[in-house]
């Protein structure tokens, strides 16, 4: 039996998070008896979606909250962190006393899933803290449990931050991972900042994002959840999906983030109502994320938007909560797809379907993923340069070059999706 637990939050209600979800599980499908336990602060949606694919473990109280949500006052994050830290203190200094009889004391469901663990995975997608991650590798560590950063981004450190601070995390990040037995990233750039801290462990490796091996849901499943949305197929359907996140850095020399957001509302509703018109699309609002805050739901976004567009008739705001797999699937049905969310994008991409990403310019993620995915081609369009004309102007050039973009992405991605799964062939070797 291979025994793997995904020791961070990965929340169902982010569609993308989902994705990565099942394609780390489907990277370790050749793995014998697979069994995957998975942390959580929403256990209950959690269950709902992952349920069927691991065991879901309640960690509210146990994980520092904010690392999660960011969220909080300055007084009760350092109280969360100081708790996390001295729950893993005093359970290794009693367990190297008492061995496993110190589940007698600990008895939450976490500490026997740290020590049952063939491996802990960390750090999917852009999550990597040091703070959090590094104390927990070094007490894996001690606890001879095997750990994987893997299919990680790692994030440049904040803008404003001290240059003190920047590099006590740098050489956190350095020292831990050198006691870490696997590192994977999907993109070069956080091999290059990995590099940067004088790190000198494990050889790191670069390949795709996890979430290309997410299979879709089945036809039959997409038709029923079309007639069930009630979106028509006369028309060529043009599929959306924006961010509040990522909208607020549009328009930078608008002082609120509230008037970025609705000035940059406008001009995407000025492209829907384009794409109508010129084209005879139909514009589907396909919501990457529904909570579990307002702030965190596509939806509202999405209507924000049409609140401004003309041609309402030929619009839809999908509604209903589906699994990242029925997301890609229907992603499938689009002529070209449009938005600000990099899974939404890399499921579209992934069924051969042509992308425009809106991205922030600092944004290592999408750049380096959906660039190294891309290869030749342009996929982004920097949001803080957001104006009504230029977007459109890509969107008209994607239109007309979709068919081109179509075959090229066929053939990346099915070669980039073979080597997406070297993540799994890695991790297979640390288990031997």
């Amino acid at each position: 039996m291979a025994r793997v637990l995904i020791a961070e939050d990965v929340p169902s209600f982010n569609k993308g998070e989902g994705a990565l979800f099942f394609g780390i599980v489907a990277s370790m499908g050749h793995l014998h008896d697979l069994k995957v336990r998975l942390m959580s602060t929403n256990p209950d949606a959690d269950a709902q979606c992952y349920g069927e694919d691991a065991e879901i473990i309640d960690v509210r109280g146990i994980v520092p909250g904010h690392m999660v949500h960011g969220t909080g006052t300055a007084h009760r994050r350092a109280l969360e962190y100081a708790r996390f830290l001295l729950l893993q203190a005093a359970f290794t200094m009693l367990w190297l006393i008492l061995g496993r009889r110190v589940l007698k004391v600990f008895s939450h469901p976490i500490w026997s899933a740290y020590l049952d663990s063939d491996v802990v995975i960390l750090g999917h997608d852009s999550s990597w803290a040091p703070l959090y991650h590094g104390p927990l590798i070094l007490f894996l560590r001690i606890l001879g449990v095997k750990t994987a950063v893997y299919g990680a981004t790692m994030l440049p450190a904040r803008p404003g931050m001290m240059r003190a601070g920047k590099r006590i995390m740098e050489a956190i990040t350095s020292f831990s991972l050198k006691k870490a037995d696997l590192v994977t990233f999907r993109e070069t750039l956080s091999l290059n900042a990995l590099r940067t801290t004088g790190y000198s462990g494990v050889e790191p490796y670069v390949y795709p994002d996890l979430a290309l091996l997410m299979r879709p849901a089945s036809p039959g499943r997409v038709s029923s959840i079309m007639e069930r949305e009630r979106i028509p197929d006369d028309r060529p359907l043009v599929g959306m999906a924006f961010s509040r996140r990522v909208l607020r850095r549009a328009l930078p020399w608008l002082a609120e983030d509230e008037d970025r957001i609705e000035r940059a509302c406008e001009y995407l509703a000025n492209l829907v109502d384009h794409m109508i018109e010129e084209y005879g699309a139909r514009v589907v609002f396909i919501p990457h994320s529904i909570g579990p805050t307002a702030n965190l739901d596509d939806r509202i976004i999405a209507d924000r938007i049409l609140s401004h567009v003309w041609n309402k008739d030929y619009t839809m705001n999908i509604r209903g909560d589906y699994s990242p797999r029925e997301i890609k699937g229907l992603c499938g049905k689009l002529a070209v797809s449009m938005g600000s969310r990099l899974h939404f994008a890399i499921d579209s991409a992934s069924m051969g379907v042509p992308v425009m990403l809106l991205a922030y310019e600092d944004d290592i993620r999408c750049h380096g993923v959906i660039r190294e995915l891309g290869g030749d081609l342009d996929l982004t369009y920097p949001v803080e340069r957001l104006a009504a004309e230029t977007i459109i102007a890509r969107a008209d050039a994607l239109w007309n070059r979709r068919k081109d973009v179509k075959q090229v992405l066929s053939t990346i991605m099915a070669e980039a999706s073979k080597r997406a799964s070297c993540h799994g062939a890695k991790l297979s070797r640390i288990l031997r």
